[in-house]
């Protein structure tokens, strides 16, 4: 029996590899589901797990980091270093979708977030994000105040 044609072993891998990615669309959105039913119910720590684990399997996506910053701002202080860590991501995929706003817009609310909530030391945590030495620094250079008007803060 002849090999198939190339053509043929082409529409199997792409059918193969369209249906892993279409099972893991719905394993993505299963985990996102369930936790915001979790965050409904205010289980905080289980609603964190799944958020985690929905981004995992797409980082790149930004649904599992939004909900993530719920869970965060729901705890006030608790976790500040978790939610500063999912902010960069978030800010991160928002620059790469060329949407500057939202880029902007998750690292100001998390540091207002934690000026009203938190204590000193934890603002002057939380200002670093806005600080050169920050990763998101470069890609909101210009929308951020001059570091040494966040240095007097």
């Amino acid at each position: 029996m002849p090999p198939p044609p190339k053509f043929h072993i082409h529409l199997v891998v792409s059918q193969l590899i369209g249906e892993n990615d279409s099972r893991l669309t719905r394993r993505y959105n299963r985990h996102i589901l369930l936790a915001f039913a979790l965050d409904k119910k205010n289980k905080l720590e289980e609603a964190e797990s799944i958020y985690q684990s929905a981004a995992a399997l797409r980082p790149q996506e930004a649904q599992a980091w939004q909900g993530l910053v719920k869970v965060f701002e729901k705890q006030g202080t608790k976790k500040l270093g978790n939610y500063q860590e999912v902010v960069v991501n978030l800010a991160k995929i928002f620059h790469d979708a060329e949407d500057m706003h939202k880029c902007q817009d998750v690292v100001d609310k998390y540091v207002d977030h934690v000026r009203v909530n938190g204590d000193k030391p934890q603002y002057a945590d939380a200002l670093w994000i806005m600080l050169p030495e920050s990763p998101v620094y470069s890609i909101l250079e210009g929308r951020f105040p001059h570091p040494g008007q966040t240095y007097e803060r």
